[in-house]
């Protein structure tokens, strides 16, 4: 399956607005867009925003109350983290049809503007996987209508990898390897090169499985220093700078 893209990472967090500021102030990222209590979001019991890293997003949702799926992943982590990663796809329908066919439970089905499929977490390593196609080609209204608007590089300008921690990191990337239909990379196989961003499979040791870090890429001439990086519970964001690449 080609045309795939590292979208939206999406982390999970008691406390929105403290982490939103501590993105914006570490990386210099815009906000897009924040959802109070819209009907996107209020079928899953939470609160959000949404900030661009170039053409891709950091969505930080808040649960509203304790009996909702972020709510009980928070319980589980005992505190804040990595919740979710979602892949844009050509085609939702054909990349269910494909899960389903492998075995992987598709758990939530729906969206408008962008119309996504849910796997279950126990299917895929421990990680919560949303697919989702953009019916608008490129809009990404979730992010809001005037995203773009709310862009800013001078920092960081794309976010290269996603890391997913989990109990047996090859046999987890074998088994997104034939859910994307994407090739394993790397010396040891543990990396999927999207069209987008990248998937790195680690082992989870004495932490909990899901996304686990995040890796950004510094902006030519940024100011941002060689080592920053960001700890939101179990999940690290760090920043490869312009020299290194």
């Amino acid at each position: 399956m080609s045309g795939i893209r590292l979208r939206q990472p999406v982390v999970a967090t008691r406390h929105r607005d403290r982490v939103v500021a501590a993105l914006q102030s570490l990386f210099g990222l815009g906000i897009s867009h924040k959802v109070e209590d819209a009907p996107s979001h209020a079928e899953f019991g939470l609160r959000a925003a949404h900030l661009p890293v170039g053409e891709q997003f950091i969505e930080v949702i808040e649960p509203l109350r304790d009996d909702t799926p972020a709510g009980r992943h928070l319980a589980r982590l005992g505190g804040d983290g990595g919740y979710m990663v979602i892949l844009q796809v050509p085609s939702v329908e054909a990349a269910a049809a494909r899960a389903r066919a492998q075995g992987v439970r598709v758990i939530w089905e729906g969206g408008d503007a962008v119309k996504a499929a849910h796997l279950h977490p126990g299917d895929l390593g421990g990680t919560l996987l949303s697919l989702a196609q953009d019916m608008r080609g490129d809009a990404w209204a979730q992010a809001g209508e005037e995203w773009r608007a709310h862009v800013r590089t001078d920092h960081v300008h794309r976010i290269e990898r996603a890391d997913i921690a989990c109990g047996n990191p090859a046999a987890c990337a074998a088994a997104w390897s034939a859910l994307l239909g994407v090739d394993r990379s790397g010396a040891d196989g543990l990396t999927l090169l999207l069209d987008e961003g990248s998937l790195r499979f680690v082992r989870a040791i004495g932490q909990p499985h899901g996304p686990s870090g995040l890796t950004l890429a510094g902006t030519p001439g940024s100011p941002i220093e060689a080592g920053t990086a960001l700890k939101i519970g179990n999940l690290d964001i760090g920043v490869r700078p312009a020299s290194d690449r």
